[in-house]
């Protein structure tokens, strides 16, 4: 009886510490398998971020343009004749005034020597009867001749005055005409086209221009932008002009013209813009891309445009505030070069996330790895 006693105990004692040990068994599996779920709670996403600046924001759309001639003039010959001498060729520059072409001028030269001796005829012939007439006034005043003799000699005076002025009309008429066999530029600029070689008989009839000349400093760009813009545009807005022939560089220029009326098909408004071009680099024809200045807006929120995410028409960031993301809708405004103005939905010196916003949502703990 007192070994089975023992034998009770011990096994009382057993089953206590198994169950104990179980317990705490329990107890540290239980601690395991929650350890899980508090690292997932505690994960952080890296990010870059960046933060809004304030700054003075130029407006500014982009369009695409043709460079034209500021001026195109074609030149014709006032009188016919044979071209005796072509003095310019294609592509030469020429200021206003400058010859282009003669006409042969050996009859022109004739008539107008005609016109210098029947000139020197008539003056001579006038001052002949004016003589005559005060002799004759004199005579009159003494009643030694009648009223009609006097009148008679008054009437050949009047026609050999009116003979000087017909005279001097015919001589600035020849001299205009000779003028007229030297074929001038009327601008300054260069010889697009020409149209005619010496020996060419010209008929004022029939004949079409000698010459295009056309003048390219300043130069023309014509080019449209949207009729949404229709409300910011003005002249004396600044452009920057880019072409194939020389890549990087820009060329600065002013809007000089804002058509009245939107083109129906495109739904456009035209414009026209002068640029600067004293060394004729620019030529026209040449493919433009513009990009128009609207107005400067003073002290905008400005951001890059890698920070912004969409969903449907609106546009996200997410912001980020004691090491977590808050996801905020924004308005844009104008962008330009990888920036973005921020209309509305962010304040200048908060931070943005530029990089790994991808993996974020709603509250997500971050760790900022550059900013």
């Amino acid at each position: 009886m007192k070994h089975l006693w023992w034998l009770t105990v011990f096994s009382i004692l057993m089953v206590i510490i198994i169950s104990i040990g179980c317990s705490e068994k329990g107890e540290e599996t239980g601690g395991i398998e929650e350890a899980p779920g508090a690292q997932t709670q505690m994960v952080r996403y890296p990010v870059e971020v960046t933060a809004a600046v304030k700054t003075d924001w130029a407006m500014k759309i982009s369009a695409t343009g043709s460079l034209l001639p500021y001026t195109e003039v074609a030149v014709s010959s006032e009188i016919s004749g044979t071209i005796s001498q072509v003095l310019v060729n294609v592509g030469d520059r020429v200021s206003k005034g400058a010859l282009l072409a003669k006409l042969d001028d050996t009859e022109i030269a004739l008539t107008l020597k005609q016109a210098e001796a029947n000139l020197a005829q008539a003056e001579a012939n006038f001052r002949s009867a004016e003589i005559e007439l005060q002799r004759k006034e004199e005579l009159l005043k003494e009643e030694a001749i009648a009223q009609g003799v006097y009148d008679a000699f008054k009437t050949k005076y009047d026609l050999a005055k009116a003979g000087v002025d017909a005279a001097k009309a015919s001589l600035e008429l020849a001299r205009k005409r000779l003028q007229d066999t030297l074929i001038k530029s009327p601008i300054n600029g260069l010889i697009k086209l020409k149209m005619t070689e010496e020996g060419q008989y010209i008929n004022t009839m029939r004949s079409g221009p000698l010459f295009s000349v056309i003048q390219i400093d300043p130069i023309k760009l014509s080019f449209s932008v949207p009729e949404g813009y229709a409300a910011e545009l003005n002249k004396g807005q600044a452009v920057q002009v880019g072409v194939d022939a020389y890549p990087g560089e820009r060329f600065p220029g002013k809007v000089t013209t804002i058509d009245p009326h939107v083109d129906p098909l495109s739904r456009s408004i035209g414009l026209e813009a002068l640029l600067p071009n004293p060394d004729h680099r620019l030529k026209p024809g040449f493919f433009a891309t513009v990009e128009l200045t609207l107005k400067a807006i003073l002290d905008a929120i400005v951001i890059s445009d890698k920070s912004l995410t969409r969903e449907e028409d609106k546009f996200f960031v997410f912001v980020i505030s004691d090491q977590t993301a808050q996801q905020r809708e924004v308005k844009l405004g104008s962008q330009r070069e990888g920036m973005v103005q921020i209309v509305s939905g962010l304040k200048e010196g908060e931070l943005v996330v530029t990089i790994g916003k991808e993996a974020l949502s709603e509250g997500s703990q971050v760790e900022v790895t550059r900013q």
